[in-house]
C-alpha cells in the first residue's frame, strides 16, 4: 500500500520531470491555471511535494504567530555602533 508521503514524492518527481528537470520551472509552473478544458494540470497544487489542503493545527498556528512576533521584534531593535 502506498502512503500519502510516497504519493506526494511521486507527484513532485512527475512535476520535475514535466518541467525538464528544473526545480525553478516547477515553482514558476502555470499548469494549474485553466486556459481551456485540456490544459489544466490536476497535480499542480501538489507540485511542491506537500498537501495544500492539509488542516493546520491550532498549536502550529500559535507557534507561527510567536515566531513572526519574535522576528518582527528583532527587526525593530536598534543597532548600536560603538
Amino acid at each position: 500500500m502506498t502512503t500519502k508521503n510516497e504519493l506526494l514524492k511521486i507527484i513532485r518527481h512527475q512535476c520535475v520531470t514535466c518541467c525538464g528537470g528544473s526545480y525553478s520551472e516547477v515553482e514558476a509552473c502555470q499548469g494549474g491555471k485553466r486556459t481551456n478544458e485540456f490544459t489544466t494540470c490536476h497535480l499542480h497544487p501538489f507540485r511542491f511535494g506537500t498537501d495544500p489542503f492539509k488542516e493546520v493545527s491550532e498549536a502550529k498556528k500559535e507557534q507561527g504567530k510567536k515566531l513572526a512576533e519574535s522576528r518582527k521584534k528583532k527587526k525593530e531593535m536598534p543597532v548600536i555602533l560603538a
